[in-house]
């Protein structure tokens, strides 16, 4: 439950704060919290303007299905948004209602897209005079390898299927190209993980990245080796479209659920960035990692730590005006503000989320 997790981190922070769900059993659990709880139905445009009116900004973190109307509710409400719900509408249609709102929304703001959006945004603005390439390996993987698929979801199953379904968009020479779902496999290390084999296949997560002034981009998801084979042949076989779909869900929600032994989840991103630095005029190649693991103090996975800590840190910043441009913007946006971006870094690290930064000089 990625709002509760939210709503907490921003209670720590010392904010006042409500969660709005339509489960009004949920109440008494977040009361023993100190956090409000208020009703409300997401398809309800009514409901979702009432249930904001009396808050200063809004954290989003519904299904994809309902984000985009949400979205408009708020905007509508007149209200500051902080949303990671993913919507398959691209949200931007909307920035010019939320100009004439005056409100600042940020979208995609979780840990991909998000993380790496923040990443590139300040790349282009900062870091580099031009970019030739760009790639960042993401993914969530348990600690420990857990047969037969080796594999533990951290996430929503429905959208880490279609990760083996829906064609990937890349950019090849400038130009935006589809790939085939879970191809361009290739074997891959981090250096950070010592001993750990991995795979990378190409997604469909760039989104807004897609429109940035690099030539060349790709997003790839990181997994043990042979999972992508196996679920391969589990799409080949028709068990993840049609009538099939469903009971496939079922199985492999019950087949990759965490338990004790498996819970201990690790989160890896790294992005790697060719071009010509601004300062040096030189060609050089910006290296930046990130691995999060399960917190046992807290229980809660990296998954989901790097998803909501990624949410309250933007509702945060909406909330002290430190980027308040109205208008619907994807995080790269705010990457691109390096006083925005040094406080992202601050208060990641503050919840022991560290990027580390590589440069490297090319001949």
């Amino acid at each position: 439950f990625i709002g509760g997790i939210i709503a907490k981190d921003l209670k720590q922070a010392g904010y006042t704060v409500s969660v709005a769900d339509f489960d009004a059993k949920l109440a008494e659990k977040f009361e023993k919290q100190d956090i409000g709880f208020v009703q409300v139905d997401v398809t309800d445009s009514k409901s979702v303007k009432a249930a904001v009116e009396d808050f200063d900004v809004v954290a989003g973190a519904v299904p994809s299905k309902f984000g985009f109307a949400m979205t408009k509710a708020v905007i509508e409400a007149g209200k500051p948004l902080a949303d990671v719900s993913f919507t398959p509408e691209d949200a931007r249609q909307l920035s010019a209602l939320a100009k004439e709102k005056g409100v600042p929304v940020v979208i995609d703001c979780g840990f991909a897209p998000g993380m790496p959006n923040l990443i590139w945004g300040r790349a282009i603005e900062n870091q580099f005079s031009s970019i030739e390439d760009a790639t960042y390996y993401v993914g969530g993987i348990p600690e420990k390898k857990r047969p037969p698929w080796n594999y533990v979801s951290t996430w929503c199953v429905e959208d880490t299927i279609e990760e083996f379904t829906r064609p990937a968009r890349v950019k090849r020479d400038n130009q935006i190209v589809t790939l085939p779902a879970a191809s361009d496999l290739e074997p891959k290390t981090i250096d950070e993980l010592k001993d750990v084999e991995l795979e990378a296949f190409v997604t469909d997560g760039l989104r807004s990245l897609l429109d940035l002034p690099i030539p060349a981009m790709q997003e790839k998801t990181l997994r043990y080796p042979g999972h992508v084979a196996d679920m391969l042949k589990l799409r080949d076989s028709g068990a993840l479209s049609g009538d099939k779909l469903k009971s496939t869900t079922e199985q492999l929600a019950n087949e990759w659920k965490a338990t004790d032994e498996f819970k201990r989840d690790v989160v890896i991103l790294q992005s790697v960035i060719t071009g010509v630095g601004k300062q040096s005029g030189k060609r050089a190649r910006e290296t930046m990692t990130m691995i999060d693991r399960y917190d046992d103090a807290t229980q809660l996975t990296a998954m989901s730590r790097c998803t909501a800590f990624s949410v309250s840190i933007t509702a945060q910043l909406l909330a002290e005006g430190e980027f308040s441009t109205s208008g619907v913007h994807p995080p790269e946006t705010l990457g691109r503000d390096e006083t925005v971006f040094q406080r992202y870094m601050t208060l990641y690290k503050q919840r022991g989320i560290e990027f580390k930064f590589r440069v490297e000089t090319l001949e």
